[in-house]
């Protein structure tokens, strides 16, 4: 599952709890694809998007 390779990408940013939530309670649904991820994107913050290193 590729979902447990993009947990950590919103740790520490706003909404990165919810977007971490919805990823995995979702991924193991029948059916679950790449809505399921702009679901999850849906809950972040996008205004506070930053690169971190």
């Amino acid at each position: 599952h590729m979902t447990r390779h993009v947990l950590g990408l919103f740790h520490g940013q706003p909404g990165g709890r919810a977007f971490r939530q919805v990823l995995s309670e979702g991924a193991h649904r029948p059916g679950a694809g790449w809505e399921l991820v702009e679901q999850a994107l849906e809950r972040t913050d996008t205004r506070s998007w930053r690169v971190v290193a």
